[in-house]
């Protein structure tokens, strides 16, 4: 990714990093594994959808 892409995306996103797998894996995991929890929509956008 452009360096300056990079900068201008990150300084969009509210927690001022990107996502790591492990984090979408924790939300997938969540998703597959909760019974009770249906039609969900979970972001991971690190706050910018808050915004």
């Amino acid at each position: 990714m452009d360096p300056e892409v990079r900068h201008q995306m990150l300084q969009r996103i509210p927690l001022g990093r990107f996502g790591q797998a492990d984090e979408i894996a924790d939300a997938a995991l969540f998703l597959v594994t909760n019974q009770y929890a249906n039609n969900c929509v979970i972001n991971l956008d690190g706050g910018l959808s808050a915004t």
